[in-house]
């Protein structure tokens, strides 16, 4: 169980990676609010982006066919990635400036 996190859509994910077919990865956020999916086939799935203004609103969670579940804590508050920065405009040989 993983909790992922955007800093850049400002969205967190659940992922489950090595589960079975019927396994629940879900993202709780403030306020009871989640998003989940099952494991359909294969071995890993991915809730639902749910919004969140930094790591620490939200948590992930699993619910597995053998009746065992659990929940990471929440993120943390440290920025996971550098803001983007787009570059600047390059300007061609022709421009007068």
């Amino acid at each position: 169980m993983e909790l992922r996190y955007s800093d850049a859509c400002r969205a967190a994910w659940a992922r489950i990676s090595w589960g079975r077919p019927g396994d629940i990865a879900r993202i709780v956020g403030r306020h009871d609010s989640a998003r989940q999916n099952k494991v359909h086939y294969d071995t890993d799935t991915y809730s639902p982006m749910l919004a969140a203004p930094t790591p620490s609103a939200v948590r992930a969670c699993a619910v597995l066919t053998s009746g065992r579940h659990g929940c990471t804590g929440p993120g943390g508050d440290q920025r996971l990635t550098e803001p983007p920065n787009p570059p600047a405009p390059k300007l061609s040989p022709t421009d007068d400036t």
